[in-house]
């Protein structure tokens, strides 16, 4: 007997999910735009002549590394969040659009039982918040405490902890832990053996953001598709 698509979902309408999510990357956008483009008379004629200088999402998700980042005021912190958290949730309405079918509702289901960033904030662990856009996932709230209890237990002491078999040991836990650890400490003189593109934050958002041999940039996916 054939199967039949999934529908909307029990608890969320597909097509109004993604088109709930563009609408506020789209805001989050228009907000960074009118604020770093041209204003003046003058400046909207070098503008018209190709000498502004360009601004693309690359640019502005620099900004969010750690070699930048400490350049940020408060309030152009909060606007460059907002935005790369509003790419993940389009990210995230774009898996949910390719899970419909019925053979896939596991996974559909542990997509809707995570709406995203519970127990943790962008604010706070903006590096987590790359981590999610490079991935093209969004960090689950059993994975966010645990790596908060590695890099810090409750009990003040060493601590020991269990790790069940597919909750993402080494693609989201551990790159949560050491590239949380690689800001911390002085990254000459860390003990971990560290992926490249997690040392170098600078390379780290190039490297998703640039689409390579056989792999199309997620990051330029989404803007693409909304």
């Amino acid at each position: 007997m054939k199967r039949k698509p999934i529908s909307s979902t029990s608890s969320v309408n597909v097509e109004e999910e993604y088109h709930r999510t563009s609408t506020t990357l789209h805001k989050a956008q228009d907000r960074i735009t009118e604020s770093l483009g041209a204003l003046s008379e003058k400046e909207s004629v070098l503008s018209r002549a190709g000498l502004w200088p360009r601004m693309s999402p690359r640019d502005v998700l620099n900004k969010l590394t750690l070699s930048q980042r400490s350049h940020l005021n408060e309030s152009w912190k909060t606007v460059l969040i907002e935005y790369a958290e509003s790419i993940t949730m389009v990210q995230r309405a774009l898996r949910i659009s390719r899970l419909t079918k019925w053979e896939y509702r596991a996974e559909m289901e542990r997509e809707l039982s995570n709406p995203g960033r519970v127990g943790w904030d962008g604010m706070s662990h903006p590096d987590w918040l790359l981590v999610e856009l490079e991935s093209n996932l969004l960090v689950r709230q059993v994975q966010a405490e645990i790596a908060r209890e590695m890099l810090a237990p409750s009990s003040g002491k060493n601590a020991v902890v269990q790790l069940n078999m597919g909750e993402g040991k080494s693609s989201v836990r551990e790159s949560l832990i050491r590239i949380t650890t690689a800001d911390l400490a002085d990254r000459s003189s860390s003990q971990l053996s560290l992926r490249r593109s997690l040392i170098d934050h600078k390379s780290f958002v190039s490297w998703y953001l640039s689409p390579s041999p056989g792999r199309c940039s997620t990051f330029s996916a989404v803007l693409s598709a909304v």
